[in-house]
């Protein structure tokens, strides 16, 4: 598994050159987030020995086993939250995950906020620790069944997650529909990119094992790689 991985990875990362080198921008400009939903704990500690250490995950469940299991061989990686966060579960995951991708409401706003001063209440989180970061993930092309806030509702989100100290909102998510034919993510990313730089947000998260290299050129600061690094699940 890891000669495999390895190998992945040399590949990816010279993709991910080439991408850079096209749009004119440095390889130090773009976060390599390994996505491991599915994966186990010891393909995490492979990659973090061949150098990665952010991962991304879906279910708070998986996260928090992987996070325990990683822990009694004292790797702490950067945890990347990318699934829809329900509201039950933001006990679970403040304190651990240090970025969240799929901030989507203001309700959630509150409830991350109201969390995150009861930890510091209680001494478990430091009174004087950072904002937790997060991205807004919009839902662009407006699906009924996509997670993200829709256009229409993005500014008041966007102005009551400012509003919290807790928080600080470091850019957009997106994810692109499927399709075989890369360059169809084009005027998606293209948007989002225009949306960000519009209300001054640094960060795109976008960009996946499918449409990286799109992404890149057209201004993502994470791209999100699973199966390009792990293989088919």
């Amino acid at each position: 598994m890891s000669d495999s991985l390895q190998a992945r990875l040399e590949v990816t990362e010279e993709r991910i050159r080439l991408a850079c080198r096209k749009a004119g921008y440095d390889r130090t400009k773009v976060t390599l987030l390994a996505v491991t939903k599915g994966q186990s704990s010891e393909t995490i500690s492979h990659a973090h020995h061949l150098n990665l250490n952010e991962f991304g995950e879906n279910r708070v469940q998986e996260l928090l086993s992987k996070n325990s299991s990683l822990a009694k061989e004292k790797i702490f990686p950067k945890w990347h939250f990318l699934g829809h966060l329900q509201k039950n579960k933001v006990k679970d995951i403040v304190g651990t995950v240090d970025i969240l991708h799929t901030l989507d409401s203001t309700d959630l706003v509150t409830i991350l906020h109201k969390r995150r001063k009861y930890l510091k209440d209680q001494g478990e989180i430091p009174t004087s620790a950072s904002p937790m970061q997060c991205f807004i993930q919009v839902n662009v092309t407006e699906e009924n069944h996509k997670s993200g806030v829709r256009l229409n509702n993005f500014d008041q989100l966007l102005e009551t997650a400012r509003k919290s100290d807790e928080l600080s909102i470091v850019g957009l998510m997106v994810m692109a529909p499927y399709d075989k034919d890369a360059n169809k993510s084009r005027p998606l990313f293209s948007k989002i990119r225009r949306l960000a730089e519009l209300n001054e947000l640094p960060q795109l998260s976008m960009g996946m094992s499918q449409d990286f290299e799109i992404a890149i050129e057209e201004g993502a600061t994470i791209i999100r790689l699973g199966t390009t690094l792990f293989g088919e699940r």
